[in-house]
């Protein structure tokens, strides 16, 4: 994490965790865009541990904490296939003036596996604005 002229944190870490067989969706907390400017850049990597299935991240967007969070155009991520044991990284940039992008975001990772468990993690990092 490294902070801008502020002090405030410009590198967030959204997702790191296992989703396991039996939940077949994570979602993250809702990350708060009000003070980010331009591109912000997602990084995303996923671990199959066992079994042999595919996990697809997405974005979510809402103007609220609390709404119902609806999915973006962009970034998009190809799904995940692989063995168990196999690793993929992902960057994609996410625009914070993009007219489908609202103050929160969230990131959901999806998998029918019923086999299958991955270890994910999702962070972005961006300019924040001077005030």
């Amino acid at each position: 994490m490294s902070p801008d002229i502020n002090g405030a944190t410009t590198a967030n870490v959204v997702i790191n965790q296992q989703l396991l067989v039996a939940a077949g969706t994570l979602t993250s907390a809702g990350v708060d865009l009000s003070e980010y400017v331009g591109i912000v850049k997602v990084i995303a990597a996923a671990t199959q541990r066992s079994g042999s299935n595919t996990v697809a991240l997405s974005v979510l967007s809402c103007p609220t904490s609390g709404g119902t969070y609806t999915a973006v155009a962009l970034p998009t991520f190809a799904a995940v296939t692989s063995a168990s044991g196999t690793s993929t990284v992902q960057t994609a940039n996410l625009d914070t003036r993009a007219s489908d992008m609202h103050r929160y975001v969230q990131f959901k990772a999806l998998t029918a596996s019923i086999t299958a468990t991955f270890d994910l993690a999702v962070v972005f990092i961006g300019e924040k604005q001077v005030q």
